[in-house]
């Protein structure tokens, strides 16, 4: 639920965090599966297959989570300890000459070909799933929060989180109540500065905008509604200038007092568009990572085919 104009910090800190939830779920669901995927796609082809010194392995990273399928070659080399299986990486897509060198299968090679075109589709997936979440990771834990917004109280029960990351859900926590403590700030400063400025033309007022404080300056313009007239506000401005003063016959000792107070707007603007830009960040990021995840597994030079889930085993021809 959307806070309101009149909701507490701790709510609209609930809500924002209810964002990133989501948000930070969704991109990791979505990366666990295509993690599963690349697993899968080794053990068919090792049953499919079977014996032979092409291999398919997965590339791990260094917290030991799957990032991509790659082929080798198989070599026995002597060692201390006996006779040892190594494999070698094998650079770019799959071609006849490999096929033939290493595998000695050549009648398969359409086979091969059809796993090789499997691996790049789920390597591409993976890869844009992956940049979506170190895109929200950077964003949450590349800001740089005051002390004074940060909040006292752990974060709640979060989102599914990587093993490797688990400070990203105090980022998050740390986000959302630095952004729910602004919004809060630019409603009580708006609040009391209509008691405090000098009666003007312009005055200030905050606005709500799907959950979020919008800042600016306003004329008092009378609205007509079912043949009742009532007091009403047209917007003027965002920041204040000269122009702006004299175009609203601003008396000019009022000039300082509206723009002392113009600055403050400014300054708190720009701290809570900091906190809402890495939300939207986030926001972004699951909304496409969930287009990744719903676009076909099989896309080679340009072709689309079904989803990988929906995919049979290869068969040899």
């Amino acid at each position: 639920m959307r806070p309101t104009r009149h909701a507490s910090v701790a709510a609209r800190a609930a809500y924002h965090y209810g964002e990133l939830c989501q948000s930070l779920g969704g991109i990791v669901s979505a990366l666990r599966e295509a993690e599963a995927h690349l697993a899968e796609l080794v053990r068919q082809y090792r049953a499919l297959i079977g014996s032979c010194r092409l291999a398919l392995y997965v590339k791990r990273s260094a917290a030991g989570r799957p990032r991509a399928l790659h082929w080798a070659c198989l070599f026995r080399r002597q060692t201390d300890d006996g006779a040892r299986w190594w494999r070698h990486h094998i650079k770019g897509r799959l071609t006849k000459r490999i096929i033939y060198r290493i595998a000695r299968r050549y009648s398969e090679h359409e086979t091969f070909f059809r796993y090789d075109e499997r691996r790049l589709a789920l390597n591409g997936r993976h890869a844009a799933l992956a940049g979506s979440f170190d895109r929200v990771r950077k964003s949450l834990k590349g800001l740089k929060i005051p002390g004074a917004r940060l909040p006292n109280t752990p974060p709640p029960a979060g989102p599914l989180c990587p093993e490797d990351e688990p400070s990203l859900i105090v980022a998050a926590w740390h986000i959302a109540w630095a952004c729910g403590h602004v919004a809060d700030e630019m409603l009580h400063s708006v609040a009391k500065a209509r008691h405090c400025l000098p009666p003007a033309a312009l005055f200030p007022y905050a606005a709500l905008n799907r959950g979020y404080v919008t800042l600016g300056w306003a004329e008092r313009h009378p609205i007509v509604r079912e043949g009742r007239v009532r007091a009403g506000r047209r917007h003027a401005a965002n920041r204040l200038t000269a122009a702006d003063l004299r175009r609203y016959h601003v008396p000019e000792p009022c000039w300082p007092a509206l723009r002392a107070f113009d600055r403050l707007m400014e300054s708190l603007r720009r701290e809570h568009g900091r906190y809402s830009r890495a939300i939207g960040i986030a926001k972004q990021a699951a909304a496409q990572a969930a287009k990744v995840s719903r676009a076909p597994a099989m896309v080679v030079n340009g072709s689309a085919g079904p989803p990988f889930s929906s995919l049979p085993s290869p068969t040899i021809p």
